[in-house]
C-alpha cells in the first residue's frame, strides 16, 4: 500500500470519480477480513471451547483427583483467566467478559479502521473526473482538454 500511495498514475475511474486504487484494495481488505472473522468466531472458536470443556472434564473426573492436588486443574485455571482477565489469583475473579467477545471486537475495529482508510485515501488522493487534464502548451498557454502532443 505504501508503494502504490507514491504512485499518482495509480488511479481507478468509479462513477466518475477518480480514486487512488489503494482506496478499493483497502475495501477488499476488510472484506476479507470479515471472512476471517466469521470463520475464526463461527467454526475455530467453537472448536476451541468444545476442547476446553472435554479437557476441564478431563481433569475434574480423571487427573485432579489422582494426580494433582491443586484447587483448580490447568484448564480451569487458563478458563478462569480468560473469562475473568482482571483476576490477580484463582480465587478472586473480577467482571466476566466473554473471550468470543474480545475477539469480535478486535475484528470490529479492525474492519473499521481500514474502511475508515479506505475513505480518507479516495478522498485525499481522488479527484473529480469534470474536466480533462489541463496542459502547459510550447508555447506557454494553458490548453485544457486539448489532446498531448509529442516531439
Amino acid at each position: 500500500m505504501a508503494v502504490l500511495l507514491t504512485k499518482d498514475d495509480a488511479r481507478l475511474a468509479v462513477c466518475g470519480f477518480s480514486t487512488h486504487v489503494a482506496g478499493p484494495i483497502l475495501v477488499f481488505v476488510a472484506l476479507g477480513l470479515y471472512a476471517v472473522q466469521r470463520l475464526d468466531l463461527g467454526v475455530y472458536h467453537r472448536m476451541l471451547r468444545g476442547a476446553v470443556a472435554f479437557n476441564e472434564d478431563l481433569e475434574e473426573s480423571f487427573i485432579k483427583p489422582r494426580i494433582m492436588k491443586t484447587k483448580k486443574g490447568l484448564t480451569q485455571a487458563i478458563s478462569l483467566y480468560s473469562r475473568y482477565p482482571e483476576s490477580t489469583n484463582l480465587l478472586q475473579a473480577g467482571p466476566k467478559q466473554s473471550a468470543a467477545e474480545r475477539v469480535g471486537r478486535f475484528y470490529q475495529i479492525s474492519i473499521v479502521v481500514l474502511l475508515a482508510l479506505s475513505i480518507l485515501i479516495s478522498v485525499a488522493r481522488g479527484q473529480k473526473d469534470s474536466a480533462p487534464p489541463s496542459r502547459v502548451t510550447d508555447a506557454g498557454v494553458i490548453d485544457a482538454g486539448a489532446p498531448s502532443r509529442t516531439k
